[in-house]
C-alpha cells in the first residue's frame, strides 16, 4: 500500500501551488453501496450504469461512495513520542463541497458545478472514511435528459475532486478522481402529480446500476423491481 507523510508546511506549499495531485488528502476508491448500509464497502467499482428518465422530475441520481484519507502526518512531540495534539486537530480537514465536471460522448454542455457535502476526515484517515454524495447535478441531469432521447444513450465521465479548509486555516483540495457511466434514457414518463416510485438505492427513484424506473402508480412495475 502506497503510504504519503506530508508535514503541515508542506501541505501549505501544495496548496498555494496548486499541485492538487500531490495533495495529502486523497481520493482513494470509488464503489456504491447498493445495500444502504453505510459502511465501508472493501470491492472499487469502475463504472455505473444510470436511466435518465426520473430527471424529468427532478429524481435522478448517482449515489457514489467516495473513499478517502488525510495523509498529513503531525511533528512528534520529542518528549513523549507521541503525536503532538495540536497539530494532529489543526491538520484534520473540514468537507465543504464536491466539485465535478462532465465529458461526453457524443458532447453535451454541462458546467462545472460544486455540490455541497459535509464531513470531517481526522488526520491519519484511511480507507474507512468516506463521504457518499450524488455525483450528477441537477443542471448534469436536465442536460443529459434533453440531448439523450428515449431509447438512445450516451457516454459520460465524471471527474469529481473535495474542498475543505483545514482546521489550522486555509483551504486544501483533495486529488481528482473520474467515474465513467453509461446513461440511457428508458423514456418512462409519470404524469403529474405522479411521481417516480422508490425502486431505486436507498428507496429513491430507480435508475443508477440497473435499477428499474417506475411511476408511483404503477404498482405492477415495482412490484417486479429488483
Amino acid at each position: 500500500m502506497r503510504s504519503l507523510l506530508y508535514s503541515l508546511s508542506v501541505v501549505s506549499m501544495l496548496a498555494l501551488s496548486g499541485c492538487v495531485d500531490e495533495s495529502p488528502w486523497r481520493i482513494t476508491n470509488l464503489t456504491t453501496d447498493p445495500e444502504c448500509m453505510g459502511t465501508a464497502q472493501t470491492i472499487g467499482q469502475t463504472s455505473g450504469f444510470l436511466d435518465i428518465a426520473a430527471a424529468s422530475r427532478q429524481q435522478a441520481n448517482y449515489i457514489l461512495q467516495i473513499q478517502e484519507s488525510n495523509e498529513i502526518l503531525p511533528p512528534k512531540n520529542q518528549n513523549a513520542n507521541i503525536m503532538d495534539l495540536q497539530t494532529t486537530q489543526s491538520g484534520t480537514i473540514v468537507v465543504k463541497e464536491l466539485i465535478v465536471s462532465y465529458s461526453s460522448t457524443p458532447r453535451i454542455d454541462m458546467k462545472k458545478e460544486a455540490i455541497p457535502v459535509a464531513g470531517i476526515v481526522p488526520v491519519g484517515s484511511s480507507a474507512g472514511s468516506f463521504i457518499e454524495s450524488n455525483i450528477i447535478s441537477q443542471n448534469a441531469a436536465d442536460a443529459l435528459l434533453n440531448a439523450i432521447s428515449a431509447g438512445n444513450s450516451a457516454e459520460l465521465v465524471v471527474t469529481m475532486q473535495f474542498h475543505g479548509v483545514l482546521n489550522s486555516g486555509g483551504d486544501i483540495y483533495s486529488t481528482t478522481a473520474t467515474y465513467p457511466i453509461h446513461v440511457e434514457n428508458s423514456g418512462v414518463t409519470c404524469a403529474a402529480p405522479d411521481t417516480f416510485g422508490p425502486t431505486g438505492r436507498c428507496g429513491g427513484a430507480g435508475g443508477q446500476d440497473g435499477t428499474r424506473v417506475c411511476c408511483s402508480s404503477d404498482s405492477t412495475c415495482i412490484a417486479a423491481a429488483p
